[in-house]
């Protein structure tokens, strides 16, 4: 996933570390463990995968579950969805980038695997635009549990210290 991302020239970096999301992070890891479905929701280029991809590894390494990203390829996934997700024994936190594209998956997810869900056996991270998240928490069934997780935009002194360790720059001028 990280490759096909990191060799698409429309998106953002995810080879950056991720700071000044000390707060986003405590909310993203409450309710991965508290709700069914997490949303992080915002702006295009504002770090929605970045945090998703980094904090859901991490809790899914320290709670037993597996990670899987689901990618767009354009396809149906219906039936790799049945073939990945399909083990009993297993517990699986799933990352759907930009659910908005495909909310088939969600869909799909829903109607085969919603004892798992309801469970707790499988849980949901996906991003989403902010522009269209209305339309699809308007779709989801109402006994699922969901928590939205806003990011807004770091502020101009956080963008600065990033350029400033990322990149190496120094130069006030291009800091301004």
């Amino acid at each position: 996933f990280i490759h096909i991302c990191e060799n698409n020239p429309y998106s953002t970096s995810l080879n950056t570390i991720l700071q000044f999301r000390d707060e986003e992070i405590q909310n993203l890891r409450e309710s991965l463990a508290n709700n069914q479905i997490t949303f992080i929701t915002g702006a295009a280029g504002i770090g929605k995968t970045k945090l998703a991809i980094d904090i859901s590894s991490l809790y899914a390494k320290e709670n037993g579950f597996i990670f899987k990203a689901i990618l767009n390829r354009g396809a149906n996934i219906f039936d790799d969805l049945r073939v990945y997700f399909n083990s009993q024994s297993e517990q699986y936190l799933i990352f759907i980038d930009d659910v908005n594209r495909i909310h088939l998956s969600l869909e799909y997810l829903f109607e085969y695997y919603g004892e798992k869900i309801n469970q707790g056996t499988i849980k949901i991270i996906a991003t989403i635009r902010d522009y269209a998240k209305e339309k699809l928490f308007d779709k989801l069934p109402k006994s699922i549990s969901y928590a939205e997780i806003e990011l807004s935009p770091l502020s101009d002194d956080s963008i600065k210290k990033i350029v400033e360790n990322e990149y190496s720059i120094a130069n006030h001028l291009y800091l301004e």
